[in-house]
């Protein structure tokens, strides 16, 4: 009787052992985003072709570079926040006094969202840029 308890409860862990849990990754924390991501942007309703990328940080700073060339790209330095799936950041060009902000959110791996001047999250263009 010992023997048939011990072999169904090995039984049990090994199936439950065996069951493959699908993880879900939910961006809630600045330290989720850190790292590299090339990103599209376009003026007005356009669809975003204009190639960018951006630098999060893990200390919620980032760097985005404005042209598909890093190295020979306008930059910008600035500060980001992510929370629920919703991503904002602000920078200021290191060229000049250009400010803007964008607001994007999380689906399928691609932030999604608008861009405007100064502290407005909206009325320049849209923004785009996926995940890994």
């Amino acid at each position: 009787m010992k023997k048939l308890l011990l072999l169904t409860t090995v039984s049990l862990l090994l199936i439950f052992a065996a069951c493959k849990k699908e993880t879900t990754v939910t961006y809630t924390a600045n330290t989720q985003i850190t790292g590299y991501w090339p990103a599209l942007y376009g003026y007005g309703t356009a669809v975003p072709t204009s190639a960018c990328s951006v630098l999060f940080r893990a200390d919620g700073t980032m760097r985005i570079y404005i042209g598909a060339d890093s190295a020979a790209a306008v930059k910008g330095e600035g500060v980001y926040n992510i929370s629920e799936g919703k991503l904002v950041f602000w920078y200021k060009h290191l060229t000049d006094a250009g400010e803007y902000t964008f607001a994007s959110v999380l689906a399928d791996k691609t932030f999604t969202g608008t861009w405007g001047n100064g502290q407005l999250s909206s009325g320049a263009g849209l923004f785009s840029m996926t995940i890994k």
